[in-house]
């Protein structure tokens, strides 16, 4: 997940895609934007924009995401 990349291990609270419109194999590429549109000591959500090679939309996405605290083994739960 995005969210493991700018940030510690975490769980995912919220999730929403829109499909803008299909990417087929005639789509040589996809590009992918992703975004940090709020961070804080205990979440982060993220934003991202799936453009097909012509540069239209093909999908939104939103994350929000909560940090989780690491546990050694044989500690308690």
């Amino acid at each position: 997940p995005l969210s493991y990349t700018v940030g510690p291990p975490n769980v995912t609270k919220e999730i929403s895609t829109k499909f803008k419109r299909p990417v087929t194999v005639a789509d040589r590429f996809v590009e992918v934007t992703a975004t940090i549109s709020e961070l804080n000591e205990t979440s982060i959500k993220l934003s991202a924009i799936v453009r097909k090679e012509s540069g239209k939309v093909a999908a939104v996405a939103e994350a929000y995401c909560v940090f989780i605290n690491q546990r050694t083994h044989g500690s308690d739960c």
